[in-house]
């Protein structure tokens, strides 16, 4: 019995021994998938070793009678066929080996530039050709001017088609091409679509296309003429928010320069026809002034009415947009009623601009908005000392009422005027509107108004008067101000030791941390590969401030902050001065 036992198991370890039949294809390429066909395999891929050459294969699914493997990275010499063993191991037990010839193709791994118009010159890096590879654009072939073993550099061909027209590059040796490159016909900047196409003042538009610059205020579109505010970029997309537009509506043309590129991307949009009278109605647009600013206007067809600034840890596009959005939607409540306007409160701490009796905050007014404000952009001089958020709130107050007075009510505007001699322009309007014997402002007072009415009512928007008193007890200009009682319950800032926390850039979220020690540290990105950078101009301004620099991707980045007991928030910009918004950031300590 007992040899009878053994006999039948050693015939079962025989007719369970895997079995590799057959492969298909009998030729690939690494990193192709191959078909093993066969016996006695196991159904778990990771029981199974499939050995290509000796060197272990990827196995994607596995049945007792097929395998899918990926060919393993094996030293391949392009433009010839090597002949490599494949044999199957379960277990123990390994099968015979069938042979695979294994190709290395020629690879693409970039193309300089990826948009070119049919006669001018691109760069093909790669590896894996030969001397008399062929270059095709789509199926048309190419005029090869240099081939090395890292670049081919060819002409365009004649392709049909407008500017858009994709024809994927490729490059061929013998009868093996290439991974297909992206390749587009036309110029950059190239815009391929606006979306959506149908897009009244103060839609947010997203253009996708090549040649955006990364930073979003180095991209300059305009929409019939009027620049627009662009809000992000993130590789080939951009958004946009459509500015108020002169004119009836209709297609009009939309224009995109960037920095040291004669080109411009063009595309169109469909402008809904202008409501008449002027609508109480708020888009984001840029704030076009020297020197240059990192903020945002919220304006109404009329003009500016509040420039916001990046503060704690948003940016200014995102509190602008943020604030057309509150602004738009207490048109609603303000048509409903007589009696309902702006009103501010927190004057002397945290000033907000809200609707009377409401809970709601429209727009928090800054010590960042208030210093964007000191930079006296209208040159007129005169500002009556430093703004500060209480004069600020004040004045952005009575523009507020004086909005709703003139384009909600038709009624004469006094708030501003009440204040200081720059608000008389609301009145100015109202007394052009009231001639015409129509209710508000209509559409062709808009268009009969001359170049010194159109500044002063650009004037209202950027510049608080000297007129404009911060009342008893408010928080002076250039700090941060904070509820009574509150600076003696933040605990100090110890800044040495570790800390972490978020980046905000391109409208993409990064996790950082930073090591301090003095006046020196360390700041790394997280993901994928940590990158540890060292730290600059490491300082404290004030108990409660922090401020330094970082090298990144060849050039400067300054983060400056403040310490509100928990954390660190403040913005990240271009230069020492906190010009040239570059995003926000967060940091908490261990």
């Amino acid at each position: 019995m007992a040899v009878l036992c053994l006999g039948a198991f050693g015939v079962a370890r025989l007719l369970r021994k895997p079995e590799l039949l057959r492969l298909s294809p009998l030729r690939a390429r690494v990193g192709e998938a191959i078909q093993l066909s066969g016996k006695n395999f196991s159904d778990v891929p990771g029981d199974d070793v499939v050995l290509v050459g000796g060197s272990r294969a990827n196995v994607r699914s596995a049945s007792a009678e097929s395998l899918v493997a990926e060919v393993p990275e094996v030293p391949a010499t392009a433009g010839h066929d090597m002949t490599l063993p494949v044999s199957v191991r379960v277990g123990s037990r390994e099968t015979q080996a069938l042979s695979l010839a294994v190709y290395s193709p020629p690879r693409i791994h970039g193309l300089s530039p990826d948009v070119a118009m049919p006669g001018e010159e691109v760069t093909l890096a790669g590896s894996g050709w030969a001397a008399n590879a062929v270059v095709r654009f789509g199926a048309t072939a190419a005029e090869v001017i240099e081939n090395t073993p890292e670049a081919v550099r060819v002409r365009v061909p004649a392709i049909d088609g407008p500017p858009g027209t994709p024809a994927p590059v490729t490059i061929a040796d013998g009868m093996d091409a290439s991974n297909p490159a992206p390749f587009l016909i036309g110029r950059l900047p190239l815009i391929l679509s606006a979306e959506p196409r149908e897009a009244p003042p103060g839609t947010v538009v997203t253009l996708t296309g090549r040649g955006f610059r990364w930073k979003a205020s180095e991209n300059i579109v305009r929409v019939a003429g009027v620049r627009a505010f662009v809000a992000s970029v993130q590789g080939e997309e951009m958004k946009i928010v459509v500015p108020w537009v002169p004119g009836s509506g209709g297609t009009s043309p939309l224009e995109l320069q960037v920095p040291e590129v004669e080109n411009k991307g063009t595309a169109s949009l469909e402008i809904p026809a202008p409501s008449d009278p002027v609508d109480f109605k708020f888009a984001v647009e840029p704030v076009d002034v020297s020197p240059p600013c990192n903020c945002a206007a919220v304006s109404t067809p009329l003009g500016p009415a509040f420039v916001l600034a990046a503060s704690g840890n948003r940016t200014a596009a995102d509190r602008a947009m943020e604030a057309a959005r509150r602004l738009n939607d207490a048109a609603i409540p303000l048509k409903a009623s007589r009696d309902l306007n702006f009103e501010v409160r927190n004057l002397e701490t945290r000033p907000i601009l809200a609707l009377a009796g409401r809970p709601e905050t429209i727009v928090e007014v800054t010590s960042e908005d208030a210093q964007a404000y000191n930079e006296d952009w209208t040159r007129l001089g005169g500002k009556g000392g430093a703004v500060s958020p209480a004069r600020l709130a004040l004045w952005w107050q009575a523009i507020a009422r004086d909005l709703v007075l003139l384009l909600v009510r038709g009624e004469r505007p006094t708030n501003a005027a009440g204040l200081a001699p720059e608000g008389r322009v609301f009145g100015e309007v109202f007394e052009a509107s009231r001639k015409t014997g129509r209710f508000g402002v209509p559409r062709e007072v808009m268009a009969a108004l001359r170049a010194p009415t159109l500044s002063a009512l650009r004037t209202v928007g950027l510049r608080v008067p000297a007129q404009i008193a911060a009342p008893a007890g408010a928080a002076p200009a250039a700090q941060v101000p904070v509820p009574a009682g509150a600076a003696s319950a933040v605990p100090p800032l110890h800044l040495d030791g570790e800390w972490f926390g978020t980046t905000l850039e391109a409208g993409q979220r990064r996790g950082i941390s930073a090591q301090f020690q003095g006046r020196t540290g360390s700041l790394s990105f997280d993901g994928g590969v940590s990158i540890s950078l060292p730290l600059f101009g490491v300082e404290q301004p004030q108990k409660d401030a922090l401020r330094f620099g970082v090298e990144y991707r060849g050039s400067a980045h300054y983060f400056s902050g403040r310490w509100d007991g928990r954390k660190i928030a403040g913005r990240i910009s271009a230069d020492r001065s906190d010009r040239g918004d570059l995003g926000a950031f967060e940091l908490t300590p261990r």
